[in-house]
């Protein structure tokens, strides 16, 4: 299992029975001190928890990405910030086997009333030394306004375009001598991702690192537009988020490490231009927000009071 010290030996590549329990740690069991002490560090036990995760995965053909602040750090081939929580994205017909696979692993299921009506499923492991939260998007993502009691729904984002576009990153440690390579969301959806949510530090945070990682060549600002236009609600939100963290981000410490970055300004420039890119011929439906109304239905109050329904912010 993730936290203990039994060792089963897996090879990549081989096919996994779900009832068999023969995931467990690595391979290798060094005694020495120095190695005990880097066992039991947070950095270590998060990725040997991804290399796990993704060799279930992928030893049994479920396409799979994360998002959120692993997938920032797989851009970024480094962890940038302490993650609380994983986010794996799959589609609905693979939900049921990665359950049972956390829930193998140690991991208990810890429902809400905001994760059951958001369509995404939350687990958590504790051990002796650190936590860990993982959450499962089977295929799309339900954004719920906390402004009223009910929960209103806002938006829906469809995980299934980012998915496809999904790409292979290495996540080193911080002295290079491990690593995890896993799955992440396609680079704009993450961008995106990251523009929906209440803006705080983890946001900026996140976002500094990311697009300053960007190479703005590389960033496809029509499937951007694309996106935002079939959601009226998704673009609104986009926009304002953008706006606060264009006026925010040269404030923070994290800014003051990087200083004047033209890569930067021009990624942000690039995200800015997306907003009034032409609108695409899309179906009617498409158009239509959740109302069935072409006008959206967003206001001010709603977005400083309401917040994405996860309830962490990877």
């Amino acid at each position: 299992m993730f936290w203990v010290t039994e060792v089963h030996v897996v090879t990549r590549g081989s096919r996994v029975d779900l009832e068999s329990g023969t995931y467990g740690m690595p391979d290798i069991l060094d005694t020495t001190p120095d190695y005990a002490f880097h066992r039991v560090s947070y950095e270590y036990r998060l990725i040997h928890a991804l290399r796990e995760i993704d060799i279930f995965l992928t030893s049994n053909d479920i396409p799979y990405c994360l998002f959120g602040g692993a997938a920032v750090a797989g851009y970024a081939q480094h962890f940038v910030r302490k993650l609380h929580d994983l986010d794996l994205i799959v589609m609905p017909q693979h939900e049921s086997q990665l359950r049972a696979y956390l829930l193998q692993q140690g991991f208990v299921e810890h429902p809400s009333p905001i994760s059951e009506k958001a369509n995404y499923v939350r687990f958590a492991h504790q051990n002796p030394f650190c936590g860990l939260k993982a959450s499962i998007f089977p295929g799309a993502f339900i954004l719920l306004s906390q402004a009223s009691e009910t929960l209103t729904r806002l938006a829906i984002f469809d995980f299934e375009p980012g998915l496809r576009g999904a790409s292979r990153k290495r996540i080193l440690s911080l002295n290079n001598e491990s690593s995890a390579e896993i799955n992440v969301l396609r680079l704009e959806d993450l961008i995106i991702t990251k523009l929906w949510p209440t803006v705080e530090a983890t946001t900026i945070h996140d976002l500094l690192v990311l697009l300053s990682c960007t190479d703005p060549e590389c960033l496809d600002i029509s499937y951007i537009a694309n996106r935002l236009h079939a959601s009226p609600e998704m673009r609104y939100l986009y926009s304002t988020s953008l706006a606060i963290f264009k006026a925010s981000y040269t404030k923070t410490v994290w800014h003051r490490f990087t200083g004047e970055n033209r890569q930067l300004e021009s990624v942000i420039e690039l995200l800015e231009s997306a907003l009034t890119e032409p609108q695409p011929d899309l179906p009617k439906s498409r158009q239509t927000n959740l109302n069935g109304s072409t006008k959206s239905t967003f206001s001010t109050q709603d977005l400083v009071l309401s917040c994405v329904a996860k309830g962490v912010t990877g």
